[in-house]
């Protein structure tokens, strides 16, 4: 866990609401349509499904069911919440907010902030760190931020598998029942055109090799930023935006081998009794693909003079643990598609209804293209 000094804040999460359109396509059905091995998706993507949303459905229908889900659950009234955020980047009118609809349809307080987020995938998260701030300010009491996209790529391009639609909204106030945030959190920002949706256009642009690689830096530098922020950690669950559900899975093991890395060379004065407590503490909380310890682990331990049974060990407890630990909030992208603002809180949002429990802290890596990439 982190230290108390900054864990936590006393704002956060009160209530949550997601959702999703009824209609999806199996995309093994998509790869016969298309002529392509299906394990091109279900093991090259890691996807399975996407979500369609029905021909009288857009942004506006698909943020209001989670907003109002939100209120319900949480037997709020509307008229406690005194700002809306919303963050999108499927824009429905040049100028006029999605926000002000929503106030109305779901009976905001007139006397309110509404505000449009758009900073692609990031702007979600963007607009929680402002609702997170006006509440620490005391402007506002109460605020809903709904994440909401429809993501369409051309039809029969390598990215038209990893569509999909949602919405998520989360009501940010003091005292919160479900999670509360960080006191800090880790950011970066440059100027780069990894991803675009030029003006007038339906579908998006994206560049292969150049984009995963610009993502996984952008993911890397701002858990390197939080680090600085607030010291090392581990955390119980490790998730990231997912335009595809095996991104998540290279920046993890990027942080793996290009950050944890350096714990490894402290074995030395590491107590084989001591062994959960070093490093091996913190990569049992992640790893993918492995049926064997990795062979740059394994070398580097075996040379610190730990057995093939200890070594044999260590292996199966990654394995145990990738399962319960790193691989169940990818359901979400897999099953769902790219949501794009909501991806990243649609998988947090999982995790707090069926997986973690109290005192669990979870990582989170929210990366919107262009780009800026915030950690918390």
């Amino acid at each position: 866990m982190i230290s108390n000094e900054y864990l936590f804040s006393d704002i956060g999460i009160d209530s949550v609401g997601f959702y999703a359109p009824k209609y999806y396509i199996k995309l093994k059905d998509l790869a016969v349509e298309r002529k392509v091995d299906p394990d091109k998706y279900k093991k090259g993507l890691m996807a399975i499904e996407m979500r369609i949303p029905d021909v009288n459905e857009d942004i506006v229908s698909l943020g209001l069911k989670a907003g109002y889900q939100a209120l319900v659950k949480g037997g709020i009234s509307p008229k406690s919440i005194d700002a809306l955020f919303v963050g999108t980047e499927t824009i429905t009118y040049a100028v006029k907010s999605v926000s002000n609809i929503f106030a109305e349809l779901l009976g905001i307080s007139t006397n309110s902030v509404c505000q449009d987020v758009y900073n692609a995938c990031a702007g979600g998260t963007l607009a929680l760190l402002n609702a997170i701030a006006l509440v620490e300010k005391d402007i506002i009491k109460k605020a809903l931020v709904i994440s909401v996209d429809i993501s369409s790529y051309q039809i029969g391009s390598p990215s038209e598998a990893t569509q999909g639609s949602g919405a998520i909204a989360l009501v940010i106030s003091k005292n919160p029942r479900i999670a509360t945030f960080g006191e800090k959190f880790g950011k970066v920002s440059g100027n780069v055109d990894d991803f675009f949706r030029p003006a007038n256009e339906k579908n998006a642009k994206v560049f292969g090799h150049y984009s995963v690689n610009t993502y996984l830096n952008f993911q890397l530098k701002a858990y390197d930023d939080l680090i600085n922020n607030i010291g090392d950690f581990h955390a119980d669950y490790y998730t990231f935006h997912a335009p595809f559900s095996k991104l998540p899975i290279k920046i993890m093991q990027q942080i793996i081998q290009k950050r944890w890395i350096k714990h490894i060379q402290n074995l030395p004065r590491v107590k084989k009794d001591q062994i959960t407590s070093s490093i091996l503490k913190k990569l049992d909380y992640f790893m993918h693909d492995i049926t064997v310890l990795p062979e740059w682990l394994y070398l580097k331990l075996k040379n610190r003079g730990f057995s093939s049974e200890t070594l044999e060990t260590i292996s199966n407890k990654l394995i145990a643990n990738v399962k319960g630990k790193v691989l169940p909030q990818l359901r979400v992208p897999s099953h769902f598609g790219n949501i794009y603002n909501a991806s990243i809180w649609a998988q947090i949002i999982y995790l707090l209804e069926n997986y973690s429990r109290a005192n669990d802290t979870i990582y989170f890596g929210s990366y919107g293209s262009g780009a800026t990439c915030i950690s918390g």
